[in-house]
């Protein structure tokens, strides 16, 4: 669930709002713990609705994310709401949302307050503008990495890494900022392994989004940074070319393509928007059915996009030997020259007898 005001108009306000009061009743007016007042409806997802509030001492501007009240009797909800304040509140990365408070409402449901961000998810973007090609998806890549990592530092999976869970803010210096949110089913490094695509009790959903789930994650394997990293290479593939490595009618049968199917390149997905051959490995590296064919971490992973920003393939999605090549040829016609000048050199010093 993207947690903030999004542009988009891809849902109406009406339909967020009867889902909303559903889930938690008419908040909207009310001042929570005396310094919260909700004025209006961002969001409605699978574990709550995210409100526009404003602290009434100070006048900020807030969002507040309330667990649904179907859930606020659940302790395995309120444990995974309460992990997420824990969790995001450790991260210190400008490309993390920022969490300050946390408490709970009148009705007896959690809620958590998080900056208010204006702008849209990278799904409603991509929704618009389709696949971004490697010059304009690079620093979006990068961005996302990098929050990744400093949640892996403080011991951290996200375990839900996809476009609707990024924020792109506009700011003056950077129109493609970005902010990674919605930690609802992060999970601390050193606790125990679980299934997490087994569908909960209400609603049928299934705990996470199958396009982006790794194959260790769908056997309910031990999870580490590499499980992110998947989801980062889905991500990644996502945004340059517009659509999924993995998907189907059924969740069943994109989870058994993140199991056994190879996915196409990416190059061959888009040839219109000259995706490097080296962005291409480093996606498809990501995308490794065997965690310890991927990167070691988001970090490394953000180098080895780095890293093809000088390469010859980043300029205009050339062949990444075209550019060396055409360098020895160069060289090869300057020396012919060069010998040209020397041989007509001598044969004009023999015919005047200089030699």
């Amino acid at each position: 669930m993207v947690a903030h005001a999004s542009s988009s108009p891809s849902r109406s306000r009406e339909r967020v709002a009867t889902q909303a009061f559903s889930q938690v009743g008419n908040l909207l007016g009310q001042v929570l713990d005396g310094r919260y007042r909700l004025d209006d409806i961002l969001g409605s997802g699978g574990m709550g609705t995210v409100y526009k509030a404003t602290h009434v001492t100070i006048g900020k501007t807030l969002a507040v994310k309330v667990l649904a009240q179907e859930f606020a009797g659940d302790d395995t909800f309120r444990k995974r709401f309460l992990r997420e304040a824990q969790a995001v509140s450790q991260i210190s990365h400008h490309n993390v949302v920022e969490v300050s408070d946390f408490g709970v409402t009148p009705t007896g449901s959690l809620y958590l307050v998080m900056e208010f961000l204006q702008g849209e998810s990278l799904s409603d973007m991509l929704d618009r503008e389709g696949g971004l090609g490697w010059r304009r998806a690079r620093p979006i890549v990068l961005q996302v990495c990098r929050a990744l990592q400093s949640a892996h530092d403080k011991g951290i999976l996200h375990r839900d890494v996809k476009p609707e869970n990024c924020m792109r803010v506009a700011r003056p210096d950077n129109p493609d900022f970005v902010k990674v949110l919605d930690f609802g089913l992060a999970k601390m490094l050193m606790a125990e392994p679980g299934l997490d695509v087994s569908l909960s009790a209400k609603g049928g959903g299934i705990m996470g989004t199958p396009e982006y789930m790794s194959p260790e994650r769908i056997r309910g394997q031990t999870l580490d940074a590499r499980s992110d990293v998947y989801a980062l290479g889905v991500l990644a593939y996502e945004l340059l070319t517009g659509c999924v490595p993995y998907a189907g009618n059924h969740y069943t049968k994109v989870l058994d393509q993140h199991l056994n199917a190879a996915p196409v390149p990416l190059r061959k997905v888009a040839p219109s928007l000259d995706i490097p051959r080296e962005v291409e490995a480093v996606v498809l590296r990501a995308l490794h059915k065997d965690a310890a064919g991927r990167f070691a971490s988001a970090g490394e992973m953000a180098d080895a996009f780095a890293a093809v920003e000088t390469a010859p393939a980043s300029v205009g999605g050339k062949d990444p030997g075209a550019a060396s090549r055409e360098r020895a040829y160069r060289t090869i016609i300057f020396v012919l020259v060069a010998l040209v000048f020397v041989l007509s050199g001598i044969v004009l010093a023999q015919a005047r007898g200089w030699i």
